[in-house]
């Protein structure tokens, strides 16, 4: 009797417990007892508009805003790029020169076109400081291969995995091209035999002979995961990059136990010591148009823009393997990752199936502070170009303390080397612990796009003023959608304030089983760092129309969401 006392007056304590939470805190969640709000209200980043006003104006968003038509001015074809040899890895040095060449004396209107065919290259095309460019292809285009990447990652070896790298450009448009690389970026097949200390598995076929150079064997592996056909099963990261070994012909093996006969294995290739491993690497770009792209292969991911690039537009981009291959992956890493993008982003009609990490990843950069005095800010670590690469004058930056709760906005005013000052800094902003540029968020709107068969999310957001709507989730092992911050491991960006989330179809998706909701909305990444106790971390999200289907994970798990509507 006594023991059910006790039970009964610890149940009436928890319950009075959430209700002061739920209440007092004003904590909307799934959860937590929080009712729905009714409507939108307006959030920080969009204090001269309602919510609503603004989620009308991003609907109604034409990505030809951001676009352009080449004047075509002049046009650069295959009559001036004598030389252009294609189906030759041994003209990957001439090709890459002609290339170059061209692209370095193209003039604003500029519109290269490249003849129908695949064409090998040994260093990556270097588009700097161009205005209205335009590169293309003629017919069903032109496959570019990069010759010059290789799994083998000795000192001194030249080793470039771009196949692009842009820079300081000002509307830019890349289309009608497809990408692919001369070594192989995986070890793929399907596992035959194990012990408790290794994993044997027969290769596939396009690993032996073809188009690509064969797998050799003491290739260094820095991940490893098993699928069905299906699903994403195990995976394991070494704490050290394991070495492939080569049996016979088709049998290779690595010092490893995971996963189980009959199951697909995936060995990615060690690529750290290359720098940035993206087929596409963007720097302070204005206005980039990528349409009508193809990627079947990535050593990383496909598109990385980072630091000072605005108003991306992304449409018609497939990532996946070739028709008729057997792999798995299309990218190995994230397929788009944004960080500090301004203005807009669009990406529509695309696919991205067979993905090592994200679809897509957009976010700000968070930095931790050392410590406020007066109206400057003086970050943690000794990059020298720490602050440079954050913030410029002009740009909005929110404050977050160490509980990461938002304490405010203020404007800078100017950026040194070691310290960010600022226009005018209120008292209650001096025990900042982390601060985030939000003038470097986009409104970003992502439609019409596939979604399939990835290692981690489908889309990891953690942005503000997002619509995500008509797309197609599927066979995904974390969650199909992920809006959370994190303040301690990779500082990428804060909470999301003005999210919709309408009309998606998601079908199979959150396999892991690891608590995560289909749609998870939450204080933190994946469990892997701290989670924010802040109730009012996410603002005005919005869940509407989404259809479920065969996911065994809840549908929506919400946390720390001021404002939130769920239909």
């Amino acid at each position: 009797m006594k023991k059910k006392i006790i039970i009964i007056l610890s149940a009436a304590v928890l319950v009075i417990i959430l209700v002061v939470v739920g209440t007092g805190m004003n904590f909307l969640g799934k959860f937590t007892g929080g009712k729905a709000a009714s409507k939108f209200v307006s959030a920080p980043i969009t204090r001269d508009k309602t919510v609503n006003e603004k989620m009308q104006e991003m609907r109604s968003f034409d990505s030809k805003k951001i676009t352009f038509e080449p004047k075509s001015e002049s046009v650069v074809d295959s009559s001036q790029l004598g030389g252009l040899k294609s189906d030759s890895p041994e003209s990957a040095e001439d090709n890459s020169k002609i290339l170059n060449r061209a692209i370095k004396k193209a003039k604003k209107g500029t519109k290269i076109v490249l003849p129908e065919g695949k064409y090998y290259l040994a260093e990556p095309l270097r588009v700097t400081e161009k205005s209205n460019l335009t590169i293309s292809s003629e017919g069903k285009g032109a496959v570019l291969i990069n010759a010059a990447y290789s799994p083998f990652t000795e000192a001194g070896q030249k080793n470039t995995p771009n196949i692009f790298e842009i820079f300081g450009c000002e509307k830019l448009r890349i289309e009608n091209l497809s990408f692919d690389y001369l070594s192989q970026v995986t070890a793929e097949g399907i596992i035959v035999e194990q012990t408790d200390t290794t994993t044997t598995f027969r290769v596939y076929k396009e690993y032996l002979s073809g188009e690509k150079t064969a797998l050799q064997g003491g290739e260094k592996i820095t991940s490893v995961f098993t699928a069905s056909a299906d699903n994403f099963k195990e995976e394991n990261w070494p704490e050290s990059p394991l070495e492939l070994y080569k049996k016979n012909e088709e049998i290779f093996s690595i010092p490893l136990k995971i996963g189980a006969v009959g199951e697909k294995i995936t060995c990615r290739f060690n690529n750290k010591g290359l720098g940035t491993t993206y087929v596409i690497n963007v720097t302070n770009t204005n206005g980039l148009m990528l349409e009508n792209l193809r990627c079947y292969s990535c050593p990383g991911g496909f598109v990385l823009a980072t630091h000072g690039n605005s108003d991306l537009c992304f449409k018609k981009l497939r990532v996946e393997v070739a028709e008729g291959s057997e792999r798995t992956l299309g990218s190995n890493e994230d397929c788009l990752h944004l960080r500090n993008v301004a203005g807009s982003l669009i990406v529509e009609d695309s696919r991205f199936y067979g993905i090592g990490d994200d679809a897509l990843n957009i976010h700000s950069g968070l930095m931790a502070v050392d410590k406020v005095e007066e109206n400057r800010v003086a970050p943690k670590g000794d990059d020298p170009l720490l602050c440079i690469i954050f913030a410029k004058a002009g740009e909005t930056v929110e404050f977050f303390n160490s509980n990461y709760e938002s304490l405010g906005f203020a404007t800078v005013k100017k950026v040194g080397f070691s310290k960010i000052t600022f226009e005018d800094l209120p008292e209650a902003l001096s025990s900042a612990a982390y601060i985030q540029n939000v003038s470097r968020l986009p409104d970003t709107y992502v439609r019409n796009c596939e979604i399939g068969f990835a290692r981690a999310r489908g889309l990891l957001v953690q942005s503000k003023n997002c619509i995500i709507e008509n797309c197609d989730f599927r066979n995904i092992r974390l969650s199909g959608i992920l809006a959370a911050p994190d303040f301690e491991y990779w500082l990428e960006g804060g909470f999301c304030d003005n999210l919709l989330i309408e009309n998606n179809r998601f079908k199979n998706c959150a396999t892991a089983g690891n608590g995560m909701g289909v749609i998870h909305i939450s204080g933190g990444h994946d469990g892997v760092m701290g989670y924010s106790s802040c109730s009012e971390g996410h603002k005005n999200v919005s869940i509407l129309a989404n259809q479920f289907e065969d996911c065994k994970a809840e549908s929506t798990r919400i946390f720390n969401a001021l404002n939130l509507k769920e239909e």
